[in-house]
């Protein structure tokens, strides 16, 4: 690896890539024809993810206006911070979000928490804010905040809450993790790194709507299951599956990962929280075969009791990500 994908990749560690790939390409003639384009890459999709922001926030905020909901973009913070990944902010001049999250789910964007009764009001009581997703190419995020005026004893209560859920991490009943799908213009560019080929089999932790295992399928012919806790993304997997006409290849099982067998796995792939990836990647390398590989990608450092064999920064038309790969002893 160079010392400017090293550069590369610390740089989007640090969440600074747009600033470093600019001092980098000052000085082009003192970079050979990979790094020269890995740069230049590297600056262009930084500002086509800015400009994405910039696009969909004023869009859903145009939305919220309309139907009478003051609230403020921030799009000056994503200027003066360029972002790395498609996620905007939008504050509400009001203490109940519902009418804003009902407008936002019409334009694509999922809630992750139950919204029966009485576990939405208490929610939103007890929170100023949650991250909405829409499932896309490359997954865009909106981080929605409301006002919440509480009494001295009620934030004596929402501390407790805090400290119970950072003991308990169960104990937030129905809410589960934001579904962040890998961007699907990094696929070609993952698999590739992974080497995967027809003969192999492909295990996917935290699966999604599947695209990782139906591109695998679709391009390689290769093997593909995949384990994933929601239900609702399960169908939407199996569903692709037939529509790209890999059925035949894809098993999507709605189930936790301990319960899969790693016989026949050749290769695992992991996008999935930081810390459950490092957990996940020092166990497959006690049981799967000699030859296995495990990649994965993220934005964030991945610790591991073992450093990566391979790491590598990728650049799509419209993503950005630190790709992993460990080989089994």
């Amino acid at each position: 690896m160079s010392t400017i994908e090293t550069q590369l990749i610390e740089s989007i560690h640090s969440h600074e890539l747009s600033s470093v790939s600019k001092v980098i390409l000052a000085n082009p003639t003192s970079l050979n024809e990979r790094e020269l384009l890995l740069a230049k890459s590297a600056q262009a999709v930084s500002a086509r993810i800015l400009e994405r922001c910039q696009l969909e926030g004023a869009a859903i905020v145009n939305c919220l206006v309309s139907a009478g909901i003051p609230c403020e973009f921030h799009a000056q913070d994503l200027i003066l911070h360029p972002p790395q990944f498609e996620k905007f902010t939008v504050t509400l001049e009001c203490e109940d979000p519902t009418q804003a999250v009902n407008i936002a789910s019409d334009n694509g964007y999922w809630l992750h928490i139950p919204t029966s009764e009485p576990e939405w009001t208490d929610f939103r009581r007890n929170n100023s804010q949650i991250v909405m997703t829409r499932i896309d190419d490359v997954t865009t995020r909106m981080v929605l905040k409301w006002s919440v005026h509480r009494s001295f004893f009620s934030r004596v209560i929402r501390r407790l809450a805090r400290e119970l859920q950072r003991l308990v991490p169960n104990s937030r009943k129905g809410y589960t993790e934001p579904f962040l799908g890998t961007p699907a213009s990094l696929l070609p560019g993952l698999l590739e790194f992974a080497s995967v080929s027809s003969s192999d089999v492909l295990l996917d932790v935290g699966c999604g709507d599947g695209r990782v295992l139906i591109e695998a399928a679709r391009v390689y012919g290769c093997r593909c299951i995949g384990y994933e806790l929601e239900e609702s993304l399960c169908d939407l997997a199996r569903a692709s599956a037939v529509e790209n006409g890999v059925e035949h290849l894809v098993e999507i099982n709605n189930d936790e990962i301990q319960s899969a067998p790693h016989d026949n796995v050749s290769v695992v792939f992991l996008f999935l929280p930081v810390k459950l990836m490092s957990k996940f990647i020092n166990a497959f390398r006690e049981q799967l075969k000699p030859g296995a590989r495990i990649v994965a990608h993220e934005q964030l450092p991945i610790e591991s009791d073992v450093p990566a064999d391979c790491m590598a920064p990728l650049f799509s038309e419209t993503s950005i990500t630190v790709a992993h790969l460990w080989m089994v002893p």
